[in-house]
Formats: C-alpha cells, structure tokens, sequence
C-alpha cells in the first residue's frame, strides 16, 4: 500500500469537477498533441531521409516532397507545443502528488526540456528556410530529430517514474541534485519506442491526406500518396508489435487488471482492429496513388486520430490499474462541484479549440507565393 511508501499525499483541496470531467479533457487534448508528436517525428524521419538520399541520387520528387515537410513541420510543432500544455496540467490535478516528485526527482532533465525545445523549434526554422531556397536541409532536421528523440525519452522517463513510489527514496539518496534518469525499469524502453513507432503511422498517413490535397502534380501527388501507404502500414505493423512489447513489460499483476477489465480488454481489441484499417488503407493508397480521392484523405485522417485516442484511454487504464495496486484509487479523489466555474473553464476550453481549428483551416487553404511552393 502506499502508506508503506513515503510519498506525498494528495492535495487536500478537493477537485471543482468529477474526475470523469477532467479524464475527458486530459484525453482529449492528450489525443491532439500525441498526433503532432507523432507527427513531427514521423516527417522529421522521413524528410530527412529524402532530402539527403533524394539530392544525393538526383530524385526531384523525393527532394520536393522533403521540401514541404520542411515547410509545415515548424506550423505542426507549433501546434504540439499547444496541446502539449493542458494534458500536463490535468494530469497535475489527478496525479499531482506523483508527478510532482517524479519531476523533481529528474528536475535537471525536466527543465532541460524547455531549452530542448527551443532548440529544435530554432532547427525547424531554420530547415525550412533551406528548404524553402531549395538547399538541403536535412542536417538541421537530422539535428531536431534526435533532439526531439531525447525530450520523448525525458517525458517517457517521467511518466513511468511517476508509477514507482517504491523506488523514490533509492533515487533520491543517489541523485539528490535531478541529475539523473531512471534506467531499471522495464517498460521505459517500449514505452518510448511505441510513440516513436507512431510516428511512422501518423507521419505516412499525413503523406497520404498532403498528397491527395496537391492541386499541381499529378506525378507529385502519386509519390506523396504511394510513398505515405507503404509507410503508414509499416508503421501500423511495428506499432502493434511494439505494443504488444510494451503491453508484457508490465507486472502481471497490472496485465492481469487489464484483461479481466471489461472497457480495457475490449478497447485492445478496437485499438487491433484500427491499426489493421490503417494498414489496410495504406496498401489501398499504395494501389490508388494518383488516382486517391478526398474520401480516403477524409478516412485516412480519422483512423489515425482513432489510433490515438484508443492507445491514449489504453494508456490511461494501465496508470490507473498500476496505481490502483499501490493504494491510490484516482477515482476516489475528493469532489466538490463548482459548476459555474466548470462551465466558465469549458466554455473558454471550446473557444480556445475552435480557435486553433480556425487557425489550421486558414493555413490549409493559404495559397503558396509561387509556382514552385506549390511543389
């Protein structure tokens, strides 16, 4: 139990809101900025690969289209940034006396992130300005690549230390400063390693809906589609093996709560169900090519938003029932409802998302400066 373990208690102040409203929320927006995590690191991967493999075999197509990832990456990373602030804040009010001293416990890493991410953000700038000259680019993107690599492993270090009160007081004898990272754990690696995996799927079908929407190259826009149905089913493919890794990494007893859970056992299933539509599309977008419509875009995109939000509730579940174990019942929390102010914080919620919806319908319809851009 965790009274056998010293750890902080949760915080008296009791939650505005059902736990049930914040889980909702934190899965939301958790969903969004996992798709442009996904994103940039599946478009970094393969802009970077094309852009030195393309300039180096002279293959315009694969030079062209590593131009425009380059192009978007900065306006996507943006977004991520976005999406990536609410779900920390949720998780604070639901897990806060964990996380807390999960990120104390590696405060020298935890704070690195925010100059990490600067650093990358300056790297994608500074990549599509080269790209947007037409130079290469590739040593800037291979350069935010890894640097985004690592702030994944920093969060994926976090967010499992935050499961293992027992090993707190170990680490803090050891490391009183945050200097360092916790290694020992078994599903670390596999939990990193299947976002990463992710960023295949996602980053091919976001090829396939950028290819369909080019409005200039026929030829482009079958490459773009081809090459994203490929990589998608791959990625789809190693996911589900990864997943599976990160799935039996867990300790029995938390694999055991898993399958005799109703919700969780059935969503597994959903989420093996979805991966194979991916797959599936990906190998039809591979025949399709050119000839691709807005319908397989419009499929495309919702099956890997899908993607995420089961492996999101999934991820969710395996927190829980790995808390649950140590003697902390998230459901329990104390409520007080404060419904005017939970309307007021969900309204503005609304608003602010409709925003951002509004903000990447203009950039979807901006039309490029000239007639090589549109390439």
């Amino acid at each position: 139990m965790l009274a056998t373990i010293l750890f902080p208690s949760p915080d008296p102040i009791p939650l505005p809101a059902p736990v049930w409203f914040f889980k909702v929320l934190h899965a939301t927006v958790l969903s969004l900025h996992f798709v442009t995590v996904q994103w940039v690191l599946g478009w970094l991967f393969i802009g970077v690969l094309w852009n030195f493999w393309g300039r180096a075999r002279g293959n315009a197509a694969m030079v062209a289209g590593s131009n425009k990832m380059a192009g978007s990456l900065p306006i996507i990373m943006t977004y991520l940034i976005n999406f990536g602030i609410p779900p920390l804040l949720f998780t604070q009010v639901l897990y806060g006396s964990f996380l807390y001293t999960s990120s104390v416990l590696i405060g020298a890493w935890w704070i690195s992130v925010i100059f990490l991410v600067i650093l990358v953000y300056s790297s994608l700038y500074l990549g599509g300005a080269r790209a947007a000259k037409s130079k290469a680019w590739w040593g800037f993107g291979l350069l935010a690549l890894l640097i985004a690599l690592s702030v994944a492993k920093i969060y994926s270090s976090n967010m499992t230390l935050m499961l293992r009160p027992g090993v707190w007081t170990e680490m803090f004898r050891l490391h009183p400063h945050g200097t360092s990272l916790p290694h020992s754990d078994p599903t670390l690696i596999p939990r990193w390693l299947f976002m990463i995996s992710g960023g295949l799927t996602i980053g091919g079908l976001a090829l396939i809906v950028t290819g369909i929407r080019q409005k200039s190259e026929v030829a482009f826009k079958g490459f773009m589609v081809m090459h994203g149905g490929w990589i998608a089913a791959a990625g789809a493919l190693l996911q589900a093996v990864v997943g599976f890794r990160v799935l039996h990494s867990q300790p029995e007893a938390v694999q055991a709560m898993l399958d005799a859970n109703v919700l969780y056992h059935n969503l597994l299933s959903v989420w093996i169900g979805i991966a194979v539509l991916v797959a599936a599309l990906g190998l039809l977008a591979l025949v399709l090519r050119e000839k691709a419509s807005g319908l397989l875009a419009a499929a495309a995109a919702t099956a890997g938003f899908l993607l995420t939000v089961t492996m999101v509730v999934y991820r969710d579940g395996i927190r829980d029932l790995t808390l649950l174990i140590q003697g902390y019942d998230v459901w329990n929390l104390k409520v007080v409802a404060n419904w005017p102010v939970v309307a007021l914080f969900l309204g503005t919620f609304v608003i602010g998302l409709l925003l951002m919806g509004g903000l990447i319908a203009i950039v979807l319809k901006a039309k490029p400066a000239n007639k090589e851009d549109a390439i």
